[in-house]
């Protein structure tokens, strides 16, 4: 959730320590931090090996992903089943965290890929989204339920919630102007389109962010943050089985 491009537009709402975030405000650890009175997750590079991250860290928007390797290709490649790929590897970083104490985790699964502004810049296509990368996007996130159930049956004494990401961002796209949103397709920042390159760039950013979903070409602004963990608290059509208030309270 950190920012590992230096332009003044990320964080530009919410800088915090000389910290950026990788969109205009804040993140959706920083809503659950806040709604729930807990500190705001420390930059990693910056804890010294004594010190706890009991109340979670801030790795940057790819020091903690899925795969040892980020491999961009293979959210392009259509032969892969990315619930094969992907869960399992998931599924044991997550046991990983219950053996080092964790109980109650909130998991989400993957926006609609295909939708992104960046996606749909480099391929262009007839319908509104990319639909090949969001059905990559859903092979995922059809295995997460029964994944997370699964864990939660085997570790003794831990609560898995799904937060259904995909959802949201479904439901915004049908209905924008109801969520306060008019602009569901095109980044708020400037993107650097000769480089191809999906993150803002020269700190050029537009004025009323609150109107985009997406802040750059991949990351979505500080209200879309907002909406996801605003449903998540008490929706059950978003959080799954309980809403964050009752794992909270579980």
């Amino acid at each position: 959730m950190g920012n590992p491009n230096p332009s003044s537009a990320y964080g530009v709402d919410f800088k915090v320590d000389n910290q950026s975030r990788a969109t205009n405000g804040k993140t959706m650890a920083d809503f659950i931090a806040q709604t729930f009175g807990l500190p705001l997750p420390p930059p990693f590079l910056s804890l010294k090996k004594s010190e706890s991250i009991q109340f979670g860290a801030n790795y940057a928007s790819s020091g903690c992903g899925i795969l040892p390797e980020i491999k961009q290709y293979t959210f392009y490649n259509a032969s892969l089943d990315m619930g094969q790929y992907l869960a399992k590897p998931l599924s044991k970083r997550l046991e990983m965290l219950y053996d080092l104490g964790g109980r109650k985790f909130l998991v989400s699964n993957v926006l609609p890929l295909g939708c992104r502004p960046f996606s749909i810049s480099q391929e262009k296509p007839t319908t509104r989204c990319v639909e090949r990368l969001n059905k990559l996007a859903s092979q995922f996130n059809n295995y997460l339920p029964q994944m997370l159930k699964d864990l939660q049956s085997t570790l003794s004494g831990s609560k898995f919630v799904l937060l259904d990401v995909y959802k949201v961002f479904e439901d915004v796209f049908s209905k924008p102007a109801s969520y306060g949103i008019s602009d569901i397709s095109h980044s708020c920042c400037a993107i650097d389109s000769v480089k191809r390159i999906p993150i803002c760039k020269n700190g050029e950013v537009c004025s009323d962010r609150n109107l985009y979903a997406f802040f750059d070409a991949i990351h979505p602004t500080e209200v879309m943050n907002s909406i996801m963990i605003s449903r998540c608290l008490k929706d059950l059509s978003v959080c799954k089985p309980i809403n964050l208030m009752k794992l909270v309270k579980a």
